[in-house]
């Protein structure tokens, strides 16, 4: 990242906004606690925070979805608790470095970046040397947050920012949370200009169910999985007393209610992939995704624990995306 001498702008600093749902523009004057005066849609402004009543609109927009996503973001809110220690923004992971290092290719002295599940830390450890260099940081997370710099509580899929207001949209581990992948999508690239970035850190995982039986990718494995891996499962449930095909049927490993090392249990709700997760994606799926709103992807890194993308604006019309 190509830095001056310029210092940070303060944290404070309020950018442009528009209400989340029919995007009309805040007026940049005086704190607004009434909400939008175009469609009524309950907003909160100062001068270093927006939050919005994003349940609302994600509730009215994705109905079928919304339950099992609030459940995925409560047992999220939880683990910043009960898992602190396995938080992928702690500076001092090999990892989080490995992320801001690939940032830096991407993000200019003065650049507004918008963090989008920028999680309870002050500063990321992937954004310490943006904020160093002069970026304008901006946080986006469902739950209130000390994020040092303009802080959003509200969601990906409405954002409150105007069409081409952000140089940069980071996603750190935190695109397979949300609960549209398509409208993110659409979303990330309303608020980008053209040429602007948008840098996702992401898992290229399997299904639980691929991942049981897929592992080794070859016949033989599969063979292996069917043949010896799976009847031992059966009979593990057998000896425990347990339904089956209990772990073979539901992901093939851990059931409903995941066990950590550290004591803590997650419950895992029908729908979902694990305790966190509704979905699965991999780079080349997200990748596809991006092309259909506009979004080429300009570089891919291998990290030590998961892949980087950088995805990057065109000027040209787009297709409408996918249902999902």
């Amino acid at each position: 990242m190509t830095s001056s001498a310029a210092p940070s702008p303060a944290p404070s600093s309020r950018p442009a906004l528009c209400c989340p749902r029919c995007k009309s523009p805040l007026a940049a004057g005086a704190p607004d606690a009434a909400g939008c005066p175009k469609c009524g849609t309950r907003i909160q402004v100062t001068d270093a925070a927006v939050a919005y009543d994003y349940l609302a609109l994600l509730r009215a927009a994705f109905p079928r979805r919304y339950r099992l996503y609030k459940v995925l973001c409560n047992n999220g809110a939880v683990s910043y608790v009960e898992l602190a220690a396995g938080s992928l923004s702690l500076p001092e992971r090999k990892d989080v470095a490995e992320f801001g290092a690939f940032l830096g290719r991407f993000v200019r002295a003065g650049d507004a970046v918008l963090d989008i599940g920028c999680g309870p830390l002050p500063t990321p450890g992937y954004l310490q040397a943006l904020r160093a260099a002069g970026a304008r940081l901006m946080g986006l997370d469902v739950n209130p947050t000390e994020f040092q710099g303009f802080r959003i509580t509200g969601c990906a899929e409405f954002l409150p920012l105007p069409e081409a207001s952000v140089d940069v949209v980071v996603f750190a581990t935190s695109l397979d949370h949300v609960c549209d992948l398509d409208a993110t999508m659409r979303e990330v690239r309303r608020v980008l200009p053209a040429g602007g970035r948008c840098c996702i850190w992401m898992s290229d995982r399997q299904p639980y169910w691929k991942q049981f039986f897929l592992r080794d990718r070859t016949l033989t494995g599969v063979l292996r999985r069917v043949c010896i891996d799976l009847p031992k499962q059966v009979a593990v449930n057998i000896r425990d007393g347990r339904r089956l095909f209990y772990g073979v049927l539901h992901y093939f490993t851990r059931g409903r209610y995941w066990d950590y090392e550290n004591g803590s249990t997650f419950y895992c709700p029908p729908g979902a992939v694990d305790p966190f997760h509704s979905f699965f994606e991999s780079p080349a799926e997200v990748s596809a995704l991006a092309a259909e709103h506009g979004l080429t992807l300009v570089a891919r890194e291998t990290g030590s624990n998961g892949v980087f993308l950088a995805l990057q604006r065109g000027a040209e019309g787009v297709n409408a995306g996918r249902a999902r």
